[in-house]
């Protein structure tokens, strides 16, 4: 959340009760793509509504981060700078890419990842929830035993660099893992909130020997 003393807080709960609701009531054929993105499209005209209704709200917003998981797959929705992860064998293999305006030069070729991750205006985000129109980006993953799953607010992941987040999830149950996050965040500063979900899949197929492109291209050249 963000926005104002008690913004922030007002328009992240208002996000995660309404979703939670839709959850409930949403008919059984609805697909999980289709629900996130209507969902969240509502959700965000129920904050922007609230913050025109009182002014002590105006300008309040929140990120949103949201996963099904469904026959075996993952069906992740975003707005906003709150990520969400996927850890395979130990190695990353999915993440979120941040709606923000650092991102956007990264995206643009005029700084590096490296140099994004200490820019000025690392934390201007380009879309939120209550702000304005919003275009959640909707991916779906194929998830196999063993993998973790790890959506977190940037409170985390601008503390906590990912070989730390792929260590901790990896090696602890969830709870333990998130508690150790939150922790090792706090430790270096806890400049913003910290909200951390973490889960594992416990069963299912195992994971194919190769997961990403990056990993093929290794062996593609060690063949040569």
């Amino acid at each position: 959340g963000m926005g104002g003393h008690k913004g922030g807080e007002v328009a992240s709960k208002i996000t995660a009760d309404f979703m939670c609701n839709e959850f409930k009531l949403a008919n059984s054929d609805i697909s999980p793509a289709v629900f996130l993105d209507r969902s969240i499209q509502s959700v965000n005209d129920v904050v922007s509504n609230k913050a025109k209704e009182e002014t002590e709200f105006e300008g309040m917003g929140t990120t949103v981060v949201a996963v099904i998981i469904k026959d075996e797959e993952a069906h992740i929705a975003h707005v906003g700078d709150s990520r969400v992860y996927i850890f395979r064998n130990g190695r990353p293999f999915f993440m979120t890419k941040d709606h923000s305006f650092v991102q956007d030069l990264v995206d643009q070729g005029l700084i590096s990842e490296e140099e994004a991750e200490d820019h000025p205006k690392k934390n201007r985000i380009l879309q939120a929830i209550g702000t304005g129109p919003v275009k959640p980006d909707i991916t779906t993953k194929r998830l196999y035993k063993g993998d973790c799953i790890l959506m977190c607010s940037d409170g985390l992941s601008g503390e906590v660099k990912e070989p730390e987040l792929i260590k901790e999830t990896s090696l602890s149950e969830p709870m333990k893992a998130c508690k150790a996050l939150v922790d090792l965040a706090n430790e270096r500063g806890g400049p913003d909130n910290i909200t951390v979900i973490a889960v594992h899949i416990d069963n299912g197929d195992k994971p194919p020997k190769f997961t990403s492109s990056s990993q093929k291209k290794g062996i593609r050249l060690e063949l040569i």
